[in-house]
């Protein structure tokens, strides 16, 4: 009796999810939770909602495990001379990391209301200081240059002082190897018509096309293509926000779809 006991409970210690945590960011494409180092605070996306547009200051709070407000998808961008990354709400209608006032030197951070645009200049992010500090460079005419996040109680705001130190908890790889493609390369049907998400590229073969759910899981999967242009039967979808990854011989392309 006890060496079942035993065997039953080996099993469930295996089906628990694994957080891999790590004191710094390694650059690797994936969905995190952000801890404050030091502290048992995570940055969050506040629970009430807000008209389009507008943007909701992020705050810290406590391990909130029953949500996905404290989960963060952080993608790698090449579009600056050094690497940058979008920060973005997996919550659905949440977007990108952006300043709330861009012309403030203590200016909160916050998302908007819909999805981010990956071509805004405030919401490209840089990670220094062995990749625990996370801060702006902005690129929008009359903003203040180099922002980084502050320590605060409550709202997370931007500024030159102090900076806040982070860990990140990785909950789901996004594996992401190759080079960063603009949507200049790659055109994707959005969104998705009559259950048909057609993908062309412009510049090389499509070698595979997945598609993930908002909290990273794989949902759609289409491998050893090898043509320009594609289509997906997205009919076991369900309606709702998605991220498409497109790999090419040349790099590979991510994007949100709505379906």
């Amino acid at each position: 009796m006890k060496k079942n006991i035993v065997l039953i409970a080996f099993f469930f210690i295996g089906l628990t999810p694994k957080i891999e945590a790590q004191t710094s960011f390694e650059g690797i494409d994936g969905i995190y939770r952000i801890l404050v180092q030091g502290t048992d605070l995570y940055v969050s996306v506040p629970t009430p909602s807000i008209p389009d547009g507008e943007v909701q200051v992020l705050t810290y709070e406590t391990l909130d495990a029953t949500s996905n407000r404290q989960s963060f998808t952080i993608r790698r961008t090449d579009n600056l001379d050094q690497p940058t990354y979008f920060i973005e709400s997996v919550v659905e209608g949440k977007g990108a990391w952006v300043y709330e006032n861009d012309q403030d030197i203590n200016t909160s951070v916050g998302v908007r209301a819909e999805s981010g645009e990956q071509s805004a200049d405030d919401a490209q992010w840089f990670f220094r200081q062995q990749g625990t500090e996370i801060f702006n460079n902005s690129l929008i005419e009359g903003a203040r240059a180099v922002r980084r996040i502050v320590s605060q109680t409550g709202n997370v705001s931007v500024s030159g002082g102090e900076p806040t130190m982070f860990s990140f908890e990785l909950l789901e790889s996004l594996n992401v190897t190759s080079p960063a493609l603009n949507k200049d390369a790659i055109f994707v049907s959005n969104p998705i018509v009559d259950d048909v998400l057609n993908i062309r590229s412009k510049t090389a073969l499509i070698n595979e096309i997945e598609v993930y759910s908002t909290l990273g899981k794989s949902v759609l999967l289409k491998q050893n293509i090898f043509q320009v242009f594609t289509n997906l039967n997205t009919s076991s979808l369900a309606s709702g926000l998605y991220v498409i990854r497109v790999k090419t011989e040349k790099g590979v392309f991510t994007t949100k779809i709505m379906k």
